[in-house]
């Protein structure tokens, strides 16, 4: 079974030959895929009460030179959710634009804790003066073997495939950061992460826009044909459940202005991929901007120009917003931000 996670390690060797036991099974397998199709496995856009509260917050440190930073346990899911805050350094009564970071290397379909090389992929935001607000997506861990692959699912199946997560993590920021302006809420990501930036975009209203570098869009497309049977009988519903996990699934519901990234040589996510989801996303949403490179690859491009375009199409947004809304420009940027193409 090939369970594909959007790493920046290069894809394994193609997997061996079919093994035996696949026919035997194939009906079997198909009725539950038939069965996963009919009957479904979740509505993510339901109305339902998520817990934002905190059952530790430990105390808040210098990360580097004016940026604090902090991290928070909330309350939920498998009890593992996990905040990271990072506030720059700003004047009293000072509102603040507040990015939403999920973290990458996961299959997109189960979850993904937050680790130390995350910090390179959220430090940019806080630099140029905008708090940050990076969370777990619950069933992540390291998995070994095929029962652990199904515990994680079955985790990130429970989260709303992880809008449990990006809810929780906003309905925190509102409740208990007085800084973050309500109306500049932003989501962004890299690879898994920026799949996870457009579930989130696309079910939550206070969203102001989404920068996705990378992002997988068509998961069901991900997983090899013997994986897709052998959890079809271990998971029910796993395909109609794959298509849940999907973001072009939700094309029509995203109506935020929306930022994407993706390189030429990105040997991880096919650029087709994303060019089929911006072709269906145009069709209902037309602020959409599309930015590539031709190398970098699926991390190293996200770094030297993935996040630096995002971070200037970001202000151009928050400088729209705040402009919209008579405000006046506060000075959260530096003089000088990187190029945008």
């Amino acid at each position: 079974m090939v369970l594909m996670n959007l790493s920046s390690k290069k894809p394994a060797s193609p997997p061996a030959p079919e093994p035996r036991w696949v026919r035997p099974v194939i009906g079997l397998a198909v009725f539950g895929i038939v069965a996963g199709s009919l009957f479904g496995v979740f509505e993510p856009k339901a109305q339902r009460t998520l817990p934002y509260s905190a059952t530790s917050v430990l105390p808040a440190t210098k990360i580097e030179k004016g940026i604090q930073f902090q991290e928070v346990h909330l309350a939920g899911g498998n009890d593992a959710r996990v905040l990271w805050i990072y506030l720059p350094k700003h004047a009293p009564g000072q509102k603040l634009p507040c990015i939403f970071v999920a973290p990458d290397a996961s299959t997109c379909y189960y979850g993904k804790k937050l680790g130390p090389q995350n910090h390179l992929e959220h430090l940019p935001y806080a630099r140029v003066g905008y708090a940050v607000v990076a969370y777990s997506v619950d069933g992540g861990s390291d998995y070994f073997n095929s029962n652990q692959v199904v515990n994680g699912i079955t985790q990130f199946r429970a989260s709303h495939c992880g809008i449990d997560n990006a809810h929780a993590a906003v309905d925190y920021a509102l409740k208990n950061l007085p800084m973050v302006d309500p109306k500049q809420l932003y989501t962004a990501g890299h690879s898994s992460g920026a799949t996870m930036a457009l579930m989130a975009a696309s079910h939550d209203p206070r969203i102001a826009g989404c920068a996705a570098y990378a992002p997988a869009c068509d998961i069901q497309s991900r997983v090899d044909k013997i994986g897709m049977l052998e959890m079809s009988l271990r998971v029910p519903g796993f395909v109609s459940f794959l298509k849940e996990c999907s973001p072009i699934t939700y094309t029509s519901a995203l109506t935020c202005p929306v930022f994407l990234f993706h390189a030429n040589d990105d040997y991880n996510v096919p650029m087709g991929d994303v060019t089929a989801f911006l072709d269906k996303l145009k069709l209902t949403n037309k602020n959409v901007t599309f930015s590539r490179v031709s190398t970098g690859g699926h991390s190293q491009s996200m770094l030297d120009y993935g996040i630096p375009r995002g971070i200037a199409w970001l202000q151009t947004q928050i400088k729209a917003n705040r402009a919209s809304a008579g405000l006046a420009q506060d000075q959260l940027f530096p003089q000088s931000m990187p190029p945008h193409a």
